[in-house]
């Protein structure tokens, strides 16, 4: 999966489509082969069921996705601490690391996140009446999409989503899609909307029989190259039993 990747994993119900995820994700390990990521890349899964676990209200948990960032500006204002103390004799070395904690804390959006955090709630249809509900009188559809909020919210190099439309409702949909349009990372998504997997994916991967087969571009090119191929394989297999029949005829010729 490249850095720009948008992947529409298709395949019939029950081909393993979210068993391939869950293995990509890393929660369950393949029979054979490995699974290989990129040093410091981080995953992001999104579920098709999603049971509340927690009694925390819609926002608290949403902010959880913003841990990593909090602990990144822990780390700076001890630093900040640690340079009043002695403004006049900084050494390098942590003037040095007080810059790169501020830099990864700007590329991760920290001095916006908490605006963002709000906006993509509301962007999924949980607006701020919904804020200080407890996940626990909300319904499946609801949490997913507070799961979803919290995978836009943390921005892992890679998002692996499993039918993430299916408890959008039209509006929610539009928003969701303009975000995954300019998403930073790369995408894996299963979806059967077929409209959904045009306009997003620059890559299509078909699961069939344990195999998997890639194609370039969107759904409809899919559907024309796998036209195609298939066209070829019976063109093959035709080919194939001519080639057969005629050797028959020569072994009952000649004994």
């Amino acid at each position: 999966v490249r850095p720009d990747d948008r992947v529409g994993l298709v395949g019939r119900n029950g081909a393993g489509k979210t068993t391939l995820l869950r293995m990509l994700a890393g929660i369950d390990a393949p029979d054979t082969g490995t699974r290989v990521l990129r040093r410091g890349a981080r995953v992001g899964y999104l579920r098709q069921e999603v049971s509340a676990v927690s009694d925390r209200t819609v926002l608290a948990e949403a902010e959880t996705a913003l841990e990593p960032l909090r602990a990144l500006e822990r780390r700076m204002r001890e630093i900040e601490e640690e340079i009043a103390r002695d403004h006049e004799h900084v050494p390098d070395e942590l003037a040095s690391r007080y810059d790169e904690l501020r830099h990864e804390f700007e590329r991760a959006g920290g001095f916006s996140a908490d605006a963002e955090l709000r906006a993509t709630l509301v962007g999924l249809g949980l607006g701020p009446e919904k804020w200080e509900q407890p996940l626990a009188k909300l319904s499946g559809g609801w949490l997913m999409r507070v799961e979803l909020a919290k995978l836009l919210i943390a921005r892992p190099e890679i998002l692996l989503l499993d039918e993430p439309t299916n408890h959008l409702d039209l509006p929610s949909i539009r928003w969701f899609e303009g975000m995954l349009a300019a998403y930073p990372g790369s995408v894996v998504v299963v979806s059967h909307d077929r409209v959904f997997l045009d306009r997003h994916c620059n890559r299509i991967a078909e699961l069939s029989a344990s195999r998997l087969t890639s194609y370039r571009g969107n759904y409809s090119a899919y559907v024309e190259q796998r036209a195609l191929r298939l066209d070829e394989a019976d063109a093959r297999r035709r080919n194939l039993e001519r080639e057969i029949a005629e050797k028959e005829r020569f072994v009952t010729r000649f004994k």
